[in-house]
């Protein structure tokens, strides 16, 4: 189950005195089922999936001397975070994990932020902790927020390419490229752990995305060259 509705824009510069864009952007809500926490429930995870904005930029320059220049801009805002408590089963249906109660799901960036998490955390303790789980075997442990802890970071990445083009009779062309991928270098932070039982670790990035000349990861320069004929 899965419902995606949004306000799609596209604008299209076609190409004239030397260069050519096209902007795109995505104001959009995407709800479905975000696996099983309730064996009992199955849709009690239904909730967002994606981020609320997505704006890409694409567009190319021809310069003087036989040089072009391609430009891609990829940004979109914070996707949707669960805060769920691992090893305590609350409600004893089986499923071994519990959603933080008082947060509907994966509302953390899209619908509620952080007032509404420490509001959640603070009645968890005061109606919780210390008491046993709904499976009669696990104490719900108290649970504490980092001081410094983040919901994630927005995605960014500036890439370029730049071209030398070198034509003989028309007919072959030789191309030299060089290209710079996440060109302010970026950090777009990932292998986050929500688990509000988590004290030290919630909330806190442990890796950077990762790629392989793509766009994303740590910034990445590659060279190459194409015949054409």
């Amino acid at each position: 189950r899965n419902t995606y509705t949004a306000l799609l824009v596209k604008v299209d510069k076609r190409f004239s005195h030397r260069y050519q864009f096209t902007a795109s952007y995505a104001l959009q809500s995407q709800m479905g089922l975000n696996g099983i926490e309730n064996m009992d429930n199955y849709d009690s995870t239904w909730g967002p999936q994606a981020a609320r904005q997505i704006l890409h930029v694409v567009g190319t320059v021809q310069l003087p001397w036989g040089f072009s220049l391609g430009v891609v801009s990829s940004t979109s805002s914070l996707g949707p975070v669960m805060p769920v408590i691992s090893g305590i089963d609350l409600l004893g249906s089986g499923a071994g994990s519990t959603p933080l109660p008082g947060l509907s799901y994966n509302c953390l960036n899209i619908s509620c932020g952080m007032s509404d998490l420490k509001a959640a955390v603070a009645n968890w303790n005061a109606t919780y902790a210390g008491k046993i789980d709904g499976t009669g075997q696990h104490k719900m442990p108290t649970l504490t927020l980092p001081s410094n802890f983040s919901l994630g970071r927005p995605f960014n990445s500036q890439d370029m390419r730049l071209t030398k083009t070198f034509t003989y009779r028309e007919r072959y062309k030789f191309n030299i490229f060089a290209e710079m991928f996440n060109i302010f270098n970026y950090s777009n932070y990932g292998g986050y752990s929500f688990d509000p039982s988590n004290s030290t670790g919630f909330g806190i990035p442990t890796q950077r995305q990762t790629q392989v000349f793509g766009s994303g990861g740590p910034r990445a320069v590659q060279v190459g060259g194409r015949i054409t004929f």
